[in-house]
């Protein structure tokens, strides 16, 4: 009998609360039991369904109605109470609820606010949430607004905060195949319209990125692609010269030393024996980033093997040499010794990586998959590092966001793995970037793989459907404690939905991101597509016959020459000898194989 009253109650004292655009049959509950972050809701069966429309399910958003406030709620889980099922009678249901926060009227506008302040009684009314409730949960008040999607609760837009976004840094994080370059170009589109100066980097291992950003983009493949040598720092160019192996000490040694030498020389300056060893200047050290010469490099190389009494032992100074003319002949590595690296202008980095001059194409692409794999870790980190001090150097008015995708390759969660540099750059711009303009977007599909680190400095998180058990206990980590509920439903997302949480976003959305043109999604580059869908031509097909001009003959000299006897032509044997005259049937003739001794006689 107790129970029966529910729905009448609901009722009684839910009517003036009502939306006007909403029914006057609006199902209902009660609260039953409550706790400092979830409550426990009971109604009937019919009070939840109704042919009109479905509600009260498990990630629905529901109120309960307070004095002087509406608690939102997030149904998590729903039991009936009864243990036998009979569809003819009205079965008792509990619901399981998570408190988001409250929502307050201020001069007649709904005002949400994270927390519970005053906490419901028992016997509190709770309905659907309004409409006008619903907007002003994911309201951003009066901070810029920028739309790229919808609610999957209600068609109302899902609106994030760029600046914060930006500021704070970002991830995205899903499973293959969910939708995160698309997204990707959705945020950064974003991003450019609202802030046009921004200049972005995006790291593309896969080249795929070319088609999302067709018009705003200047791409960079394996063939354009330049990063001089002398922009390495010493650990990152032993990276390259030794492929991951721990350097012999002596040739390090060594290398420093020359590497130096070479920089201040390229500079004129000129010092003597004490000063040029002791004394030298910062702006010549091995680990500035200033033009050198390789040539000079050998040359020192060669000097101190020419040395009455070398300080190195020669055969590593032989094997240092022989590594780096292989390394600067190797075709794969020419993106290093090109053009770039003869010129040695500082002005490469703000003009060819950065575009900071080009205001039509503020996105660079750097297409990583022609770099090869044992020194993609160096060339990241040089390219993160260049990021960083290009911003600094600006002293905040250029703003640059360097986008990693598969972050995870580079700053891995164990620490044994990866290029110390490459994480220590990235880390950098995560832990100090903000304050100078350089910002950081992750991109990673095993955030169970990543540095934990660098995803608690990414403020604003798009998770996307995961499906390792690993990889959901993280973001569960990351997300604030009254909306943790919220991931609950992360391996049953659909494609391009995505729960985001974070200091962009008003309070944890539930979203789907606005749906793109078929040109604007993320595929292989177009060369790759050909070469890959041409078909074999036969040898044959390879010879075009092309008109052959007839040439004049040659004149005659009437006087014979003494050495014409000379310029007659010689008949060469036939190939083989024997086996071109011998008759068919006939045994080939005898050959002797003479003894050693005896071709020593003879």
């Amino acid at each position: 009998m107790e129970h029966a009253t529910i729905s009448e109650d609901a009722a009684s004292l839910g009517s003036d609360r009502r939306d006007p655009g909403q029914g006057h049959e609006r199902k209902s509950g009660l609260v039953v039991a409550v706790n400092g972050s979830r409550a426990t809701v009971a109604a009937r069966m019919a009070d939840l369904i109704s042919d009109a429309e479905q509600f009260w399910s498990v990630g629905e958003l529901v109120s309960i109605y307070g004095k002087n406030s509406r608690v939102v709620c997030l149904v998590q889980e729903m039991v009936a109470q009864d243990r036998v099922w009979d569809p003819t009678l009205n079965h008792y249901v509990h619901a399981n609820v998570e408190l988001l926060g409250e929502v307050i009227d201020i001069g007649g506008r709904p005002v949400f606010r994270r927390g519970v302040a005053s906490y419901p009684a028992l016997g509190s009314v709770v309905n659907r949430i309004r409409q006008s409730d619903l907007a002003a949960i994911y309201d951003l008040g009066d901070r810029k607004a920028s739309i790229i999607g919808n609610l999957v609760q209600a068609q109302i837009p899902a609106a994030v905060d760029i600046d914060a976004m930006l500021r704070r840094h970002f991830a995205i994080v899903g499973t293959t195949g969910v939708g995160k370059s698309t997204s990707i170009g959705i945020l950064l589109r974003a991003a450019i319209a609202e802030r046009p100066n921004l200049r972005i980097v995006i790291l593309d291992p896969h080249n795929e990125y070319s088609s999302v950003f067709r018009r705003e983009s200047a791409t960079v493949d394996a063939s354009r692609f330049e990063l001089p040598f002398w922009l390495f720092q010493f650990e990152e160019f032993l990276e390259v010269i030794y492929r991951g192996t721990p350097a012999p000490l002596d040739e390090s040694d060594f290398l420093r030393e020359a590497i130096a030498d070479a920089r201040e020389l390229f500079c004129g300056a000129e010092r003597g024996g004490i000063a040029k060893w002791n004394n030298r200047s910062e702006e010549g050290g091995a680990d500035t980033p200033r033009p050198y010469r390789l040539a000079d490099v050998l040359a020192a190389i060669d000097a101190e093997i020419g040395r009455l009494e070398p300080r190195y032992p020669r055969p590593s100074l032989r094997n240092l040499k022989h590594r780096l003319e292989a390394l600067a002949n190797d075709q794969n590595f020419r993106f290093m010794f090109g053009k770039a690296a003869v010129d040695s202008r500082m002005d490469f980095v703000t003009r060819s990586l950065f575009r900071l001059n080009d205001l039509g194409k503020p996105v660079t692409i750097l297409r990583m998959a022609g770099i090869p794999s044992d020194v993609v870790n160096a060339s990241v980190s040089v390219l993160s590092r260049l990021a960083f001090d290009l911003c600094v150097l600006h002293r905040g008015k250029q703003e640059v966001l360097v986008v990693c995708e598969e972050a995870h390759r580079y700053v891995p969660a164990d620490h044994t793995l990866g290029f110390n540099p490459t994480r220590r750059a990235i880390a950098r711009i995560a832990k100090e970037g903000r304050k100078y303009g350089c910002y950081l977007g992750i991109v990673t599909q095993r955030p169970a793989e990543l540095d934990p680190t660098i995803l608690s400095q990414c403020s604003t998180v798009f998770a996307m459907r995961l499906s390792n058990a690993s990889d959901q206990q993280i973001m569960r980590s990351a997300i604030p404690d009254n909306a943790a509920g919220a991931l609950e439903f992360i391996s049953a997302l659909n494609n391009r939905e995505a729960i985001a949480f974070g200091e962009a976003v008003a309070t944890a959305m539930r979203m789907t991101f606005t749906l793109q043109d078929e040109s604007m999604l993320p595929r292989m580059s177009s060369e790759w597509e050909e070469q890959a869908a041409a078909p074999e031509e036969p040898a044959a097909a390879a010879t075009i016959s092309l008109p052959v001009e007839p040439r004049p003959a040659p004149k005659l000299d009437p006087k014979p020459s003494p050495f014409s006897r000379f310029q007659e032509p010689i008949a060469a044997p036939p190939y083989g000898g024997w086996r071109t005259e011998r008759p068919a049937g006939d045994a080939p003739p005898a050959t002797r194989d003479w003894p050693s001794s005896e071709r020593m006689r003879r």
